[in-house]
């Protein structure tokens, strides 16, 4: 379980060092990032299964997820319906809502 913390944590920060160092100087968007920093983060998983004989559900339950979130990502980032939601959430005259007291 502390492994799968590391591997959860790990990816955003190398994504951004990965980014501000070497794709940015060469013209890159941040968008470049995503699809190595997941394929990294699967090949890490499936590389703690292997090495664990798939003994533990806590590794198989998150790269089942991670695997889920990656695939998933190339239907939904071109949905419409997603583009609505994220223009909504973006702005915060629309979607504010006053907590009481």
């Amino acid at each position: 379980c502390m492994l799968l913390t590391l591997v959860a944590l790990a990816p955003p920060g190398y994504g951004r060092a990965i980014f501000f160092y070497v794709l940015y100087p060469l013209g890159y968007s941040f968008h470049d990032i995503w699809h190595p920093m997941m394929l990294i983060l699967i090949a890490v998983l499936a590389f703690m299964l292997y090495r664990d004989r798939a003994a533990y559900w806590p590794t198989r339950a998150a790269l089942g997820l991670v695997a889920f979130i990656y695939l998933s990502s190339f239907y939904i980032a071109d949905a419409q319906w997603w583009s609505d939601f994220v223009v909504w959430f973006a702005n915060s005259a629309d979607n504010y809502v006053p907590m009481r007291r």
